[in-house]
């Protein structure tokens, strides 16, 4: 079923994302936290859009595989009990990468 509402929020997160890695605020890590492999483009993954500088980074492949699985909600939780020591704002980005001031 297609929500206006909730695709509005999605659209207004990814442009949080994209305006903040533009101007240098959000940066990813070089190497994909989940596999480990050097990724040349990371990609953000939301859980809360309403929250949309609080991302996980991961290469496509694990992303993909994010969205793929049918556990999707037990290997969500599993990345973010492994993240949830690495914030580095208190409240913007997940893992490797951070926000910058």
């Amino acid at each position: 079923m297609y929500h206006a509402k909730n695709h509005e929020l999605q659209r207004w997160a990814y442009a949080v994302v994209r305006r903040a890695r533009r101007d240098g605020r959000l940066v990813p890590p070089r190497i994909c936290p989940h596999c480990g492999e050097p990724a040349p483009s990371q990609h953000s993954h939301h859980v809360d859009y309403a929250q949309p500088l609080f991302v996980y980074w991961c290469c496509r492949r694990c992303h993909r595989r994010l969205h793929a699985t049918a556990a999707m909600s037990c290997w969500e939780q599993t990345i973010f009990e492994r993240y949830q020591g690495g914030r580095t704002d208190g409240g913007g980005s997940a893992g490797s990468g951070g926000v910058r001031s």
